[in-house]
């Protein structure tokens, strides 16, 4: 019986050995940010969720999308925070004994391993990435995440790809809808709309931030039975939009596909 066993045994090893390279390459194409970002630690997503107590979570993502949905009990540090390095600093101090987990929106976000990198930069060791995201997060543990002020998150009120791309329209096709009966809101920063201006028609300009413009505008495509249709830099906040205008009610809107940055190579080539 022994010989058998052992013969099992060296199979085993043997296929998990040919099997590894293959595997390796499946986790590689699952989080693209690893094989870039290959000295940053992360952590996983059941490990995080057993080390929840014993870790200090930090989204990096705008003050907008956290607001919208996070991890419950994370702080809001956004990577683009001119003072991200002494902000992280000075948690560490506070924090001395416990790790630091950055988490952005998911597999394709970049910025949870670049807080990494910017942390070491400051000398801010024992920092991790979670890469996996806060939507994986919020699916798998609702009870530890906030969505619009409320938690538990029910997973039904998540919004899936298939819904927001049913609100999405490619450069060419938002231009073509722009008319009286639309409103259209540019809802970039400042800084992102210095030197790139896009579209001629009348368009509304304020950040997402300013909660005051965006219900203003939300309530006057309404009222006025207007289709609201926004942009943003590179298509990625306007799906964090689309859950106010889902709490609110307004069903008619679209957001350009790929934002203004699509636009200006669309209009490039």
């Amino acid at each position: 019986m022994k010989h058998p066993m052992k013969r099992l045994l060296m199979g085993l090893l043997l296929l998990s050995s040919v099997l590894a390279p293959f595997c390796a390459q499946a986790e590689d194409s699952a989080f693209p940010g690893r094989k870039l970002f290959f000295s940053v630690p992360v952590m996983e997503l059941t490990e995080l969720y057993k080390k929840i107590d014993q870790v200090v979570v930090v989204d990096v993502r705008s003050k907008f999308e956290f607001d919208t949905l996070q991890i419950k009990g994370a702080m809001n540090i956004p990577l683009a925070d001119r003072a991200f390095g002494s902000r992280v600093s000075a948690l560490r101090k506070t924090n001395n004994d416990k790790p630091i987990v950055f988490y952005c929106n998911g597999r394709s976000c970049l910025k949870s391993y670049e807080a990494v990198i910017k942390a070491k930069t400051n000398r801010v060791t024992d920092v991790h990435a979670f890469d996996a995201g806060i939507i994986e997060w919020a699916k798998a543990y609702p009870q530890h995440a906030v969505l619009l002020g409320k938690s538990p998150v029910s997973p039904s009120d998540l919004i899936d790809d298939d819904k927001f791309q049913a609100h999405l329209l490619t450069p060419d096709e938002f231009v073509t809808l722009i008319s009286p009966k639309t409103l259209v809101i540019d809802v970039r920063d400042t800084f992102q709309r210095a030197d790139m201006v896009v579209l001629s028609e009348p368009v509304a300009h304020f950040g997402l931030d300013d909660r005051a413009q965006l219900s203003q505008y939300i309530e006057r495509a309404k009222k006025e039975k207007k289709t609201l249709m926004v942009f943003d830099a590179v298509g990625q906040q306007v799906r964090w939009l689309q859950y106010y205008l889902k709490r609110e009610g307004l069903k008619d809107y679209y957001f350009m596909k790929g934002g203004a940055d699509a636009y200006t190579k669309r209009a490039a080539t």
